[in-house]
């Protein structure tokens, strides 16, 4: 019985974690009613809320604090904000998100080599302190681009459907652009499934990634007959 207390005095204080009360004190007294049964009285001190007091870096030589900290979910504390939001409120959960944004935006920015170590939380009495270590690796930059696969147009013409260009330095969220773009130039052929997937070759001591954009096509799709209810006017 004592034990399924103490996990339930653990589970009430991941609650209030959840909520940004790390400081939340939890006790109990267990009641003795007879032999079988008592009664259990949890007392609860909530203390203040835990805000986030600074968020900062080491190693972002390339981008400012002030730009990665705007993809952060975790952040600092808004005079204004924090009154009508969670914004501020520490939340560990977030840091392993925050950990993936920031290798994905520096992803988006060439940086395909980027190692983004879990951050360190310090507690002190005005507030938690997160720091992010960056270890950017080098900028990479458009090799060769190709086509391959299932080609209804020629190589040429498929160039001309996208933004990446050789030289250019490396932008992922261009190439999920330009992967759209490709499903849509095969779609408007009737291969609404078409499958076009990027094949990346990084070429580390030249800094540079040559791209295969890997086309296969699916079943053709056509349209059958179409019939109109409802419509007494036409």
């Amino acid at each position: 019985r004592r034990a399924q207390v103490v996990g339930d005095v653990g589970r009430i204080k991941k609650a209030y974690m959840e909520k940004g009360y790390y400081n939340a004190e939890i006790t109990y007294r267990v009641n003795p009613i007879d032999e079988d049964f008592a009664s259990v009285d949890f007392d609860i001190t909530e203390n203040k809320v835990v805000k986030v007091k600074a968020v900062t870096f080491s190693g972002n030589d390339s981008i400012k604090a002030g730009e990665l900290r705007g993809i952060l979910e975790t952040r600092k504390k808004h005079w204004l904000m924090s009154y009508f939001t969670t914004i501020g409120v520490f939340k560990d959960e977030s840091l392993d998100k925050d950990v993936e944004r920031l290798t994905a935006y520096y992803y988006s920015k060439g940086f395909l080599m980027v190692k983004v170590d879990k951050p360190t939380v310090d507690f002190k009495d005005d507030g938690i302190y997160v720091h992010f270590v960056i270890t950017e690796g080098d900028r990479f930059t458009i090799g060769a681009i190709e086509f391959k696969g299932d080609l209804i147009y020629p190589p040429e013409e498929l160039q001309n459907k996208v933004k990446i260009l050789p030289g250019q330095i490396f932008n992922g969220r261009t190439l999920n652009d330009d992967l759209v773009a490709l499903k849509g130039v095969y779609s408007e052929k009737g291969f609404a499934y078409a499958d076009v997937s990027p094949l990346t070759d990084i070429k580390s001591e030249e800094n540079k990634v040559n791209i295969v954009f890997a086309i296969h096509l699916a079943d053709k799709i056509f349209i059958g007959e179409i019939r109109f209810t409802g419509n007494t006017r036409t």
